[in-house]
């Protein structure tokens, strides 16, 4: 009883030993995914690999289409730019282009008030 039990412990240290150093880990992790695709961008591996055989005519919908949504996301990013340019931020006020804002209901009233006071009080002698 005393053999078998140390020639257990024994199989038992020596199944250890060889799966201490393995490490599994999910196939589809989003890190693994992504850093495997990095990989992939980054070695030179395929870099002359050939893609495909087809062509693409200019005039086909998605073509289009592709070239309308680059096209818009290039303008995003442009203005985008400009409206955190320091530059652009930081200029002078009386540089900016603006268009004045027309009086609000609360200051047409507060200047015909103002204006009605000026009338009724009585000139100074």
């Amino acid at each position: 009883m005393h053999v078998a039990k140390i020639q257990s412990d024994r199989e038992y240290k020596k199944d250890f030993e060889k799966s201490k150093t393995r490490f599994s880990s999910p196939v589809d992790m989003l890190g693994i995914v992504l850093a495997k695709k990095c990989q992939q961008l980054v070695s030179d591996a395929d870099y002359r690999h050939y893609l495909h055989q087809w062509i693409c005519l200019p005039d086909q919908n998605d073509v289009i289409h592709a070239k309308q949504a680059y096209d818009l996301q290039s303008d995003v990013t442009k203005k985008a730019g400009e409206i955190l340019s320091d530059k652009i931020y930081r200029q002078r006020p009386d540089t900016i282009k603006f268009t004045s804002v027309t009086d609000s209901l609360e200051m047409v009233l507060a200047k015909q008030n103002a204006d009605t006071m000026n009338k009724v009080s009585p000139a100074p002698s």
